[in-house]
């Protein structure tokens, strides 16, 4: 190269951006996909409607935990290492997935797709770190967008798969794309030369995980065993016990998952109770 000549790209933007939204599609349309038709697992596998919500029950608090650690370790080992991980995990669950012969495994296997929901978050710091700044508002623009365009899809997928085909391309139909975006990430997308030290609340998640877990299975039971049974008031007891052990640990760590002190905001508060309340509402039904 000659003096002064500018330096190759180290990318094409345009095929980082499509790869990313690829990925950011295929997770949001498995997010919703399966919500439709889970009466149609609660025939399937001969099981209550309580039991049968944990399919998609189990995504969710999966992502919702998983998320910020796989977000940390990308801040500390690459983004895109740990999002081609995380995809991965993703994808082969997804074909796990497919191949579940009862409903526990097949919980299992959603829990394990949970690992995708780190695409956004590490997608965007890919944005950031590797887009100049006149491409960076584009690039999470998309990708943003990409995740309520996906669960409609999901939603409207549904059905028609169900009914034409069979529950197994339910995640067949998540599964292919993303490992096929994974592959090409990993091969064409460069890691992020922005690296910093940081350690991830592993105990906060576990904690987290324990109280929402037995707290979403008591709810989940409570009209079946009934609401002052022994097994729903251990299962409220632990979870209680829980969220306080999770309080006192994000209150004592360096790197918090949540920063609690937000909670003392006013607007803060009142968002995050709606949303509980709301969410515990739809689990309900």
């Amino acid at each position: 190269m000659m003096d002064g000549a500018e330096p190759a790209p180290r990318q094409h933007y345009g095929v980082t951006l499509a790869l990313l939204t690829v990925a950011g599609v295929s997770f949001a349309v498995m997010q919703t996909l399966v919500v439709p038709a889970l009466p149609f697992f609660q025939r399937e596998f001969d099981t209550t409607a309580s039991w049968a919500t944990w399919i998609a029950t189990g995504f969710l608090l999966s992502s919702s935990v998983l998320t910020p650690i796989l977000g940390k370790l990308g801040d500390a080992y690459g983004k895109k290492r740990m999002l081609v991980i995380s995809l991965a995990i993703f994808g082969l669950a997804s074909l796990a997935a497919a191949g579940a012969w009862n409903l526990a495994s097949l919980v299992v296997c959603r829990v394990l797709q949970g690992a995708g929901a780190a695409v956004f978050p590490l997608s965007f710091g890919i944005i950031r770190d590797e887009f100049p700044p006149e491409k960076i508002g584009l690039g999470i623009g998309t990708v943003s967008s990409v995740f309520g365009a996906g669960g409609g899809m999901g939603l409207g997928l549904s059905g028609v798969i169900i009914e034409h085909l069979s529950w197994h391309w339910l995640f067949l139909i998540g599964a292919v794309p993303v490992l096929g975006a994974t592959v090409l990430l990993a091969l064409f997308v460069p890691e992020s030369p922005v690296k910093f030290p940081t350690k991830p609340d592993y105990l906060g998640a576990l904690s987290l995980s324990l109280a929402l877990g037995s707290l979403l299975l008591g709810i989940s039971e409570g009209s079946h065993w009934g609401w002052t049974s022994a097994g729903v008031m251990a299962l409220f007891a632990i979870s209680a016990v829980m969220f306080y052990v999770w309080a006192v640990i994000e209150k004592r760590v360096p790197e918090p998952m949540v920063d609690l002190r937000t909670f003392a905001c006013r607007e803060m508060a009142a968002t995050n109770l709606t949303t509980l309340v709301m969410g515990f509402s739809m689990f309900s039904t």
